[in-house]
């Protein structure tokens, strides 16, 4: 996978995220397993990355799963 198809699969988390209204609106996911599978694909993509722009961006992505997945 590349990081272009990464970042278009990206889009598909939305369905899995919400804010919890009895959490102080904090971001919590219904599917725990799909966004540690992106999570995993994401830590892949780092290991095979050289640009470092792609880099902050997955690291980003990577700390705001891990947050939403109550992992920080």
């Amino acid at each position: 996978m590349s990081i272009v198809d990464f970042k278009n699969r990206l889009s598909s988390v939305n369905e899995f995220i919400y804010f919890d209204s009895n959490d102080y609106l904090r971001e919590k996911t219904s599917n725990p397993p799909k966004i540690k599978q992106i999570i995993a694909e994401a830590e892949n993509l780092l290991k095979k990355t050289i640009e470092e722009d792609d880099k902050y961006f997955l690291y980003g992505i990577i700390g705001n799963l891990y947050r939403i997945c109550e992992e920080p």
